[in-house]
């Protein structure tokens, strides 16, 4: 069974209940749902940085920096 489906469907009244049911899940299952997180994570940051996104980023990071700087009082 799928861990996100498991999840979804698993009723947990105290952490108790989720520490026994993660005991059960298969250490497999865990390590290909860790892995298909990071590959979209990684997916996804290559998109950003491919896009020029990330130019748009620092260069809003930066300007907003200096607005607020210049209009703030103190």
């Amino acid at each position: 069974m799928d861990f996100i489906h498991w999840v979804a469907i698993a009723d947990f009244s105290s952490v108790q209940d989720f520490a026994q049911q993660m005991q059960s899940v298969d250490p497999m299952v865990l390590a290909q749902f860790q892995n298909r997180v990071f590959s979209s994570f990684n997916t996804a940051l290559d998109n950003f940085i491919q896009s020029g996104q990330v130019w748009a980023f620092l260069i809003g990071l930066v300007l907003g920096y200096l607005v607020r700087s210049f209009t703030s009082y103190g």
